[in-house]
């Protein structure tokens, strides 16, 4: 499992997702599909690395990432395919 100091969430269906406040530049959320066995960084298209650890909420059908973006203000970022695309708001 990579090193973070974010919490972890689970969705129940062996998927966890990791959050990170910078992974090559940019905000992102490490995922496993498989309870832990392999990871994957997906990054939120268009962020910035952030100085605080984002969060992510889990609804039925949708994924929410919640960061602090490199220039200061709050952003959230929508995934409805466990982060592999999302939008940014």
């Amino acid at each position: 499992m990579p090193a973070c100091t974010a919490t972890s969430r689970f969705d129940g269906r062996r998927t966890a997702y990791v959050p990170s406040k910078g992974c090559g530049g940019q905000q992102s959320v490490v995922v496993s599909e498989n309870n832990g066995l392999t990871w994957e960084v997906r990054k939120v298209p268009g962020s910035k690395e952030g100085e605080t650890d984002p969060s992510v909420g889990m609804a039925r059908t949708a994924r929410f990432f919640r960061y602090a973006n490199g220039d200061g203000h709050q952003r959230v970022a929508v995934s409805h395919d466990k982060g592999k695309t999302c939008r940014g708001t």
